[in-house]
C-alpha cells in the first residue's frame, strides 16, 4: 500500500485507536501540517463548524486518508451505529429494518455498509437517494416503523416519528408511554436480543432491548448503567455456560439409539442441540431423529431391519416363542 503524502485539505478516517481523545470513528480534515504533526477537525454531516483542532501524528494520518468523494455519501459516518434502511432484496423489499452498522467499503461498484440484522450480516448499498437513517438506540430498541413499506413511510416521515418517540421516551423512566405504544410497528419484547457496536473498538455485543431502555429513557443524566453492559445478559449467558459445563457426557448405546422416539431422549436431543448452540461447536451425539435416519440409512451401527448385525440376530432366534396359534398349526 502506497503511503500517501499528507496536505492540508486531505480527508482521513480515524477512530479512538489512533486518535486517543476521540470517542468513536469518524472523518477528520486536515487544517495545517507543522512538522511532524498535523492539526485536524471533525468533519461529517453531523459536525458543528466550530469543532475544537486537535493534533495527531502526521505518520498516523497518512495510512488513515480517503478519497475526497466519501463526503458525497459520508459512509463512515454509519459505522458503530444502529441504522435502519429500506430492504432492497428478498420478501421484504420495500420494507424498513434495523441494524448495527460494523463497516463500510467503497468499491468500483459502489458505496456499501455491512449491517448485523439479527443473526445475519448483509451489505446495504449507499446510493442517492438516501434510504438509510443513522438511528438513535431508543427507536432501534422500539424498531420504530419496521416492516412497513417506504411507499406508506418515506425517510422523511419515518425521521419524524422517530424523533416524536425519543422526546416522549426522554420525558420519563419506567414503562413505555402510551403514546410510544400506537407507533410501534413490531412488538416489544423486552428480554429480545440486539447486536450493539462498541464505539471505540467496533466490537459487538449482544443486549436486551429493555437494557436499552433502562440506561437511556428519562431525563440525561449520570448513570451507573452501561448500554454496552447488560448486567442481566450476562448472569443469564454465564448461567448457561455453567449448567452446560456441568452437564455430564453420555454415551449412547444401541438401545438408546432405537429407543430415540421417546420422550426423555428426544429431550436428551433438544439439550444437545442447545449445547451446540451456546459452545459453537459440534456434538458427536445424533442431535435429531433426521440425524439417526441417515445413519441408518447409511448402515452405520444398524441394517436396514434395524438391527445390528447377522450375529445379533441368534440371540432373538434361540429366544423366538412361537404363539398359541402356530403352535396348532404346527
Amino acid at each position: 500500500m502506497t503511503r500517501v503524502r499528507l496536505a492540508p485539505n486531505a480527508l482521513a478516517f480515524v477512530g479512538p485507536a489512533h486518535v486517543s481523545t476521540l470517542s468513536g470513528f469518524c472523518y477528520v480534515r486536515v487544517q495545517r501540517v507543522e512538522g511532524d504533526k498535523a492539526v485536524v477537525c471533525v468533519v461529517g454531516p453531523d459536525s458543528d463548524s466550530d469543532e475544537q483542532e486537535i493534533e495527531v501524528p502526521v505518520s498516523v494520518l497518512e495510512l488513515r486518508v480517503v478519497d475526497s468523494s466519501e463526503v458525497d455519501l459520508w459512509p463512515g459516518d454509519y459505522v458503530g451505529y444502529p441504522v435502519v434502511f429500506v430492504q432492497n432484496i428478498g420478501p421484504c423489499t420495500g420494507q424498513w429494518a434495523y441494524g448495527a452498522a460494523t463497516r463500510y467499503e467503497v468499491s468500483t461498484g459502489g458505496t456499501s455498509l455491512s449491517v448485523i440484522v439479527g443473526s445475519d450480516v448483509i451489505s446495504v448499498r449507499l446510493q442517492e437517494p438516501l434510504q438509510i437513517i443513522k438511528a438513535d438506540p431508543i427507536t432501534y430498541a422500539l424498531q420504530v416503523g419496521a416492516t412497513v413499506s417506504d411507499m406508506i413511510l418515506n425517510p422523511k416521515e419515518l425521521l419524524q416519528q422517530q424523533n416524536t418517540v425519543i422526546a416522549a421516551c426522554r420525558k420519563r423512566r419506567g414503562e413505555i408511554p402510551a403514546s410510544v405504544r400506537l407507533l410501534l410497528t413490531v412488538p416489544f419484547v423486552p428480554n429480545d436480543l440486539v447486536a450493539l457496536v462498541r464505539p471505540h473498538d467496533l466490537s459487538v455485543v449482544k443486549v436486551r432491548r429493555q437494557h436499552i431502555l433502562d440506561c437511556l429513557m428519562g431525563a440525561r443524566k449520570k448513570s451507573s448503567l452501561d448500554i454496552y453492559k447488560d448486567p442481566q445478559g450476562l448472569a443469564e449467558a454465564d448461567e448457561v455456560r455453567a449448567s452446560v459445563s456441568d452437564q455430564p457426557a453420555r454415551r449412547r448405546t444401541d438401545e438408546d439409539l432405537l429407543s430415540v422416539s421417546s420422550g426423555s431422549d428426544t429431550d436428551d436431543i433438544g439439550e444437545i442441540q442447545q449445547q451446540n448452540k451456546v459452545l459453537g461447536k459440534r456434538s458427536r451425539m445424533l442431535e435429531s431423529a433426521s440425524q439417526v435416519q441417515r445413519e441408518l440409512s447409511r448402515g452405520n451401527a444398524f441394517n436396514s431391519d434395524g438391527v445390528s448385525s447377522d450375529d445379533e440376530l441368534e440371540p432373538a432366534r434361540a429366544a423366538f416363542r412361537p404363539s398359541a396359534t402356530q403352535r396348532r398349526v404346527s
